[in-house]
C-alpha cells in the first residue's frame, strides 16, 4: 500500500509525499528494487543527489535484470549532476 501511494504521489509531482511513502516501504522490504528506483527518482528530484544514487545502486542489486537499464541511466545521470555539483550542496 505504501508504495503504490508513492506512485501515486510522485505522478501528481508531489515528491517530498512520495519519498516518505517510499522510505517506508523500503524500511520494510529493503530489497524492493523498483521501491528502492523510485525513491532514488523523487530524491533526485528534490536535490539529494547522494542519496538518490544509494537507492538506484541498491535497485540495480536487488532489481537484477528486471528495469535495469533505467536504473543504471538514472545512476549515471545523477552521479554526473553529483560531479558537477557545488560544494555546498554535498554531504
Amino acid at each position: 500500500v505504501q508504495y503504490q501511494a508513492g506512485l501515486c504521489a510522485q505522478l501528481l509531482n508531489r515528491n517530498r509525499e512520495a519519498i516518505g511513502y517510499y522510505r517506508r516501504t523500503v524500511a520494510l522490504a529493503p530489497t524492493a528494487a523498483f521501491a528502492q528506483g523510485n525513491l532514488g527518482v523523487a530524491l533526485e528530484d528534490q536535490g539529494h543527489l547522494a542519496e538518490a544514487i544509494e537507492h538506484y545502486r541498491l535497485a540495480i542489486r536487488y532489481g537484477g535484470s528486471v528495469d535495469a537499464a533505467r536504473n543504471e541511466r538514472n545512476l549515471a545521470r545523477a552521479e554526473q549532476k553529483f560531479r558537477h555539483a557545488p560544494a555546498s550542496l554535498k554531504p
